[in-house]
């Protein structure tokens, strides 16, 4: 894992993951041709506009196994989140909650690449249901952080201050960063074993049982590794 976060798959998927703390302006320096995940609206080539690096060119011989292995595109994509808590306190009791949870799931077209000769509507395919992949995990840190609350219990009721509040608001805060940092490391695990199993795409079966299972877990998120 390189230090800015960019996580690298078996097949040649970047996914590059960014923490947003609340009030953070992360998620507002994505390029504005940023592509959110929509069921209305595949991926396509054109959405691949950074060109390939030289490093990426494949290699001239199979070799011993017969098999050639090599990056044929990189999809960037990116899921943030923003929170806004609220706390209060009555008694002796403070608790704090969420009023506000964005969580975004976005491809970088700026950044993304392909080869042309590889281009084809398998490879696409596949990229996509990383795409699709990617938002499982983005439902499944929507639903768990804006269900996450905080309560402390003070001394007494003259502890009650706005600085009480103000402390228990930021530990849900620090709570909710830690929650979704630790589906973040899911979600990685969950794309290299899809690249794994799938051998980047080029394995029809297991590309099929795994479109099956994504797309279970879309509607199920709680369901995802």
């Amino acid at each position: 894992m390189a230090d800015n976060g960019k996580v690298r798959t078996v097949k040649g998927l970047i996914v590059l993951f960014v923490l947003a703390m609340a009030l953070s302006t992360t998620a507002a320096d994505l390029p504005a041709s940023s592509i959110s995940w929509s069921a209305d609206r595949p991926l396509t080539w054109a959405d691949y506009q950074a060109p390939p690096p030289a490093w990426a060119t494949p290699p001239s011989t199979a070799g011993r196994t017969g098999t050639v292995t090599f990056t044929a595109a990189e999809t960037y994509l990116y899921i943030s989140w923003t929170q806004r808590a609220q706390a209060s306190c009555s008694g002796t009791t403070v608790t704090a909650r969420f009023v506000d949870v964005v969580v975004t799931n976005v491809m970088n077209p700026v950044l993304s690449w392909k080869l042309a000769a590889y281009a084809t509507p398998q490879v696409l395919r596949h990229e996509q249901f990383h795409f699709n992949l990617h938002e499982v995990y983005r439902r499944l840190i929507q639903n768990t952080l804006s269900s996450l609350t905080m309560t402390r219990q003070l001394a007494r009721p003259a502890d009650c201050t706005y600085e009480a509040s103000l402390a228990c608001a930021q530990s849900l805060n620090d709570v909710a960063n830690t929650a979704g940092s630790e589906l973040l490391a899911r979600a990685h695990a969950a794309h290299v074993a899809y690249d794994a199993e799938t051998q980047g795409g080029m394995n029809a079966a297991a590309q099929a049982t795994w479109e099956a299972r994504i797309t279970t877990w879309l509607a199920t998120p709680t369901a995802a590794p």
